[in-house]
């Protein structure tokens, strides 16, 4: 079955320790933010091939993140909460949320993969640096 995804986006930042978020369209449109502990956003948009994006859709197969569900339970201070949203061009969404301190095989090898990001991101050059804003994100996401 091929899930035939129009966007994913991965919100991966905690207010005491920065983190990341990525965003990605099923044509390779890509946005990664970078967020240090300061609250500094550097942002980088860049074209992530065909490839890849084939590789990504046939990894959300093989860990059935459709079907994915991972209770909730309380955070703990200054733990993060990774949230991983998928949508098809059918117009079903799919939002995955996980505490950094849980495992989930089939969650950790999708938020690896587009952790693998943030590293291609830094290959280009950044089209935004300032200050984070929490409220921020593309249009479509």
């Amino acid at each position: 079955m091929t899930l035939f995804i129009s966007s994913i986006s991965l919100k991966d930042v905690e207010g005491m320790w920065g983190g990341q978020n990525i965003y990605s369209r099923k044509f390779g449109e890509t946005i990664v933010q970078i967020i240090d502990r300061t609250q500094h956003e550097t942002r980088y948009n860049f074209n992530l091939p065909t490839e890849k994006m084939m590789e990504l859709e046939a990894l959300l197969e093989k860990n059935n993140f459709m079907q994915l569900e991972i209770p909730m339970r309380y955070g703990v201070p200054g733990e993060v909460l990774q949230t991983i949203t998928v949508t098809l061009f059918s117009g079903e969404v799919k939002l995955v949320n996980k505490w950094a301190n849980d495992k989930k095989t089939e969650f950790d090898a999708i938020y690896k993969w587009l952790l693998n990001l943030t590293v291609l991101a830094k290959e280009h050059p950044p089209s935004f640096q300032g200050r984070y804003d929490h409220a921020w994100q593309p249009s479509g996401f």
